[in-house]
This record gives C-alpha cells, sequence and structure tokens, in this order.
C-alpha cells in the first residue's frame, strides 16, 4: 500500500512544481517585459518630443523676420509677406508627414490672432485645425510671456486633440517676442506612430517569453521521450502559429554563408515579394542574396560578433526585394544552442521600417536646407566652416556673394520678384562651382562659398567666372527688372596663425 502511494505522489510533486516554475517564471517575464516596454515607451515619447521641438526651431529659424513684421489680422492676407509665409508653412506640412498644421500667432488687443497658416496645404495628411479653434487656446500666449520654447501635453479643444510645438520669433534686434510660429500634431496619431516604433520591442519581448517558456520545457529531462518530443511539436507548432500573425518576417535558419532557412512565416511574402518555400532549404532564392550586396560583409560581421558573445542581434540594414524595390529593414535574433553548449540554428524577426527611414531624411533635410532656394542654410555653413578648418583643405577660401540693391526689388516690385531675383541668382552661382565647393544660402541676399584646397588665385577666378556667368545672363535677359547685380569678396586662410573670423 505504501509503494503505491508513494508511486503516485511522485508524479503530482513533479507536476506541482512545474506548474509553480511555469507561473514563476509567467510573472517573472511579465515583469521584466512591462518595465523594458514601459522605458522603451519613455524612450520614444522623448525622442518623439525632442524631433518635434528640432523641427519647430528649425523652421523658425529659416523664416525671414523682416516677413513676419508686417503681418496683423486683418488687411495683410493677400500681401507678398502673408503669401510668402504661407508657402513656407503650406510646404511644411505637405512635405512632413507628422505636421498637420502650421501657424504664425501674434497679439493684438490682447487676444491670440493667426496671422498665417497652413490651411491651403493640399496633402491626405493635413487636417488642420479652424482659426478660431487655435486662437482661443490659452497655451499658445506663454511663449510671449517666457520667450522660451514649448512642447505642450495633448489639448482638447472643440476641434480635436492636438500636441503643439510653440516657438516664439523675436524681432531684427533679438530682444523682443513679436510673433509665435506653431505646429499641431495630432495626438492621436502621436501615439498611433509611437505604436509603431514599440513593435520591435514589444516582438523582442514576446520572442523573448516565448524562448523562456520553451525553456521550462527543457528542463523537464526526467519524462518519457515521446513526450518530450510531443511537447516539443506542439511547441514547434505554437510557435510556427504565432509568428505567422506578427508583421515582418520571422525566421529559423542555419550559420551558413546563404543564412539557409528552415523556417520562414508567412510574412515573408509581403516583406520580400518571395514565398516562404522560395527561400527555405534555399529553394530559388537564398537570404544572402536578398540583402543588398553593400551590407552583406556587415550583417555577417555583426552577427559573427553577437554569437561569440553570447549576446541577441539587432541591426539595421537594406534588403532587394524580388521586384527591385529597396528596404530598410531591422533584424532581431539570437543563436539557438543545444544541451551541450554548441550553436544550433539562429531565430528572429525582420522588419520592414522604411517609412522611418523616410521621416528621419525629411527631418535632416529640413535642418540643413534653405526654404527658398535649396541650398544649405547659416546653421549647416557654419557646422562645415568648423569642419574644414584643419591642415588638410588648406588653404580655405571663402567667398561671399551679394545681392546688389535686393531691398529695392522688395520694396518697388514685392517678396515674389526679390525671391525670383535670389534663387535665379543662387542657380547661376551653382552653376560656376566645381565639385567639392560648399554653396549656402544665409539670407538676406547673401551666399557663402566655402572652396576647400583653394588657394588666393583660384578663388580670384573663380569670382571672374561668377562675374561674367551673371553679364552673359544678363545681356540675354531682355527684361531689366531680372538683371543680376552682385557685389563678391573672397579670402584666404593658409596658416594656423590665422582664423575664419579674421
Amino acid at each position: 500500500m505504501k509503494h503505491r502511494q508513494t508511486k503516485g505522489l511522485l508524479p503530482q510533486g513533479a507536476k506541482n512544481r512545474m506548474l509553480f516554475a511555469i507561473i514563476s517564471t509567467a510573472l517573472i517575464t511579465a515583469l521584466l517585459a512591462g518595465i523594458y516596454l514601459s522605458f522603451a515607451w519613455n524612450k520614444y515619447q522623448r525622442m518623439a518630443k525632442s524631433e518635434a521641438t528640432q523641427l519647430a526651431l528649425s523652421v523658425e529659424s529659416l523664416l525671414h523676420n523682416e516677413h513676419i513684421e508686417p503681418l496683423t489680422a486683418a488687411g495683410t492676407a493677400n500681401s507678398p509677406e502673408a503669401k510668402l509665409v504661407e508657402q513656407t508653412l503650406t510646404r511644411l506640412v505637405e512635405i512632413t508627414d507628422s505636421v498637420y498644421y502650421a501657424y504664425i500667432l501674434k497679439e493684438q488687443d490682447g487676444k491670440m490672432v493667426v496671422v498665417a497658416d497652413s490651411s491651403v496645404a493640399s496633402c491626405a495628411a493635413s487636417r488642420p485645425t479652424k482659426r478660431s479653434c487655435e486662437e482661443t487656446a490659452d497655451i499658445n500666449s506663454l511663449p510671449f510671456e517666457t520667450g522660451e520654447s514649448l512642447l505642450t501635453e495633448a489639448i482638447s479643444l472643440p476641434c480635436g486633440d492636438w500636441i503643439r510645438a510653440l516657438v516664439p520669433i523675436y524681432d531684427l534686434s533679438g530682444e523682443n517676442v513679436i510673433a509665435v510660429l506653431g505646429l499641431s500634431y495630432s495626438s492621436a496619431q502621436w501615439r498611433a506612430d509611437l505604436w509603431k516604433k514599440m513593435i520591435p520591442d514589444i516582438l523582442v519581448a514576446a520572442f523573448l517569453g516565448v524562448l523562456a517558456f520553451m525553456l521550462i520545457n527543457l528542463l523537464n529531462k526526467n519524462a518519457k521521450f515521446k513526450k518530450a518530443e510531443a511537447s516539443r511539436q506542439e511547441s514547434e507548432r505554437s510557435k510556427s502559429v504565432f509568428f505567422s500573425q506578427i508583421p515582418g518576417m520571422a525566421y529559423r535558419c542555419r550559420n551558413n554563408e546563404n543564412w539557409t532557412m528552415e523556417f520562414v512565416s508567412k510574412g515573408c511574402y509581403e516583406l520580400t515579394g518571395y514565398k516562404a518555400e522560395s527561400l527555405i532549404g534555399d529553394k530559388d532564392v537564398t537570404y544572402n542574396e536578398i540583402i543588398s550586396p553593400k551590407y552583406r560583409e556587415l550583417v555577417r560581421d555583426e552577427w559573427n560578433r553577437a554569437l561569440i558573445k553570447g549576446e541577441g542581434y539587432r541591426d539595421e540594414y537594406e534588403i532587394t526585394t524580388k521586384s527591385g524595390e529597396r528596404k530598410w529593414v531591422i533584424e532581431l535574433g539570437q543563436g539557438i544552442y543545444n544541451s551541450e553548449g554548441s550553436l544550433k540554428d539562429i531565430e528572429g524577426v525582420v522588419l520592414d521600417i522604411s517609412e522611418r527611414r523616410k521621416k528621419d531624411l525629411q527631418i535632416a533635410h529640413l535642418r540643413e536646407h534653405d526654404f527658398l532656394t535649396g541650398l544649405y542654410n547659416r546653421r549647416h555653413m557654419e557646422q562645415e566652416k568648423k569642419r574644414l578648418d584643419h591642415p588638410e583643405f588648406w588653404p580655405l577660401s571663402i567667398a561671399v556673394c551679394d545681392i546688389d540693391g535686393l531691398r529695392v526689388v522688395n520694396d518697388a516690385y514685392g517678396h515674389e520678384e526679390g525671391d525670383h531675383l535670389i534663387v535665379k541668382t543662387a542657380r547661376l552661382i551653382q552653376g560656376c562651382l566645381c565639385d567639392g565647393y560648399i554653396l549656402g544660402y544665409t539670407g538676406g541676399g547673401e551666399f557663402t562659398i566655402l572652396l576647400p584646397n583653394t588657394d588666393r588665385q583660384a578663388a580670384g577666378e573663380l569670382k571672374a567666372d561668377i562675374k561674367d556667368t551673371i553679364e552673359s545672363y544678363n545681356r540675354a535677359n531682355e527684361n531689366a527688372l531680372y538683371a543680376i547685380s552682385i557685389s563678391i569678396g573672397y579670402s584666404t586662410k593658409e596658416e594656423a596663425t590665422e582664423t575664419i573670423g579674421d
């Protein structure tokens, strides 16, 4: 009797220990996943706030103060200044997917009044709020009072919930706030974008959770072989079902030259244009062939580093789909080892991040270029001066070209004609430059040219070439209104004792 009781108790005790291990692992995994995802959410929130603030500051630096000061609520809707500012705001909304509405606020009779906005923007993402709605937001007055930029939390108004980046615009003296630039973001879209960025982190947490529960199954070594095999097959089936539901391509492959696939999820077709069975066993194509050639060795080196250190793999690179389209992807994975500690396979997931890369490039372009001419802006040119101020670029010549009489043209014919003159001058100067020369528009009709490895004589020849080009343009142009006259000065740094400022 005692023998039978002992035999009956042992399996029940083993089940209890297994149940306790499963519950403990689930709780620990959930806790760690929660901490990790909370950290990731806060990180992406900080990044999104920083990007929104930097974008607003970049746009403010591109706006010309002389175009802002004359704007008032009444009587200037069709003025050249208002049109130019609204063109700038409209262009901003049309080329940036995240900004829904851009506007300029001024204080008039103790009230906030929108004097220019992007309401004419023609893009699917643009859903501008009404002027009257923005004018009632109390937070808009804060930059006038403090003179500081800010990014608001989501504010509910009758026209919707909006997050705003507000940047003060100072007068030419830099002492008084004359207006405020506002960029509105839909709070719903803001949260949706954050969740999109969270997808890789959620998948990592889910993937580690699956691996944790698989480890529990491997700890039950006292079970019979058939039961263990059945459990393993069930785990494989569950994993296949799990990976078939996630975006992107989940995989298991060998660590060989071709990354020979043993399992590929259904998301492979949407990501690469190839069906899953085309990659399994290198049937029609290898994954190594899908990776763009310039990244293949980099991917392999990074994988080798991760496997040697026993770390998870995370990297971004470019692939080429079956149709020839190029996509940016992020790959998350890790090595799978047998009971002896030898590498068996590699498992992971590959996700499409092309849209995120596109937005990154849009923001980078806005930070470095002037809206009107498309040339580098003052901020970028100052950075380039610092970069080129080293002996390997000496002699370093710097030329400054200033359009004569631009203010007269603006006053007599309007800012549109003045802008036309600026753009045409920019194209004529650009056509005279060699590779390696850097041209920027620093505002007020002034252009700066950085000439690395160019001595004084060569700089003088460039000056003469620009003058000849403009004179030829003026002779060929019958309309005297568009005649261009510029003043050019240049200097050369040849020794360390000379400074860029001098």
